[in-house]
């Protein structure tokens, strides 16, 4: 959660991000726009290096500061 935290500061986050696990997933992903939550995959975590896995949520919380998921509900809005 640390990481996380400096990551978030250093991307100038101004909105709070939480860390979850997921049995279902299998790769990283964000959900949710007001309240970010970055899932991880649970067989993920384990067997990885910190600067693995600080890449992996420094990807995920770039996600989260371009605004990823209102251009991903636009796109999906344009295919109907």
């Amino acid at each position: 959660m640390e990481m996380l935290s400096d990551l978030a500061k250093s991307l100038a986050l101004s909105r709070p991000v939480k860390i979850l696990q997921s049995s279902i997933l299998t790769v990283p992903s964000v959900i949710g726009w007001m309240r970010p939550v970055i899932l991880l995959p649970a067989n993920l975590l384990t067997g990885l290096t910190t600067e693995q896995l600080k890449a992996i949520l420094a990807h995920e919380l770039a996600h989260i500061r371009r605004w990823d998921y209102w251009l991903t509900c636009f796109r999906r809005w344009l295919r109907r």
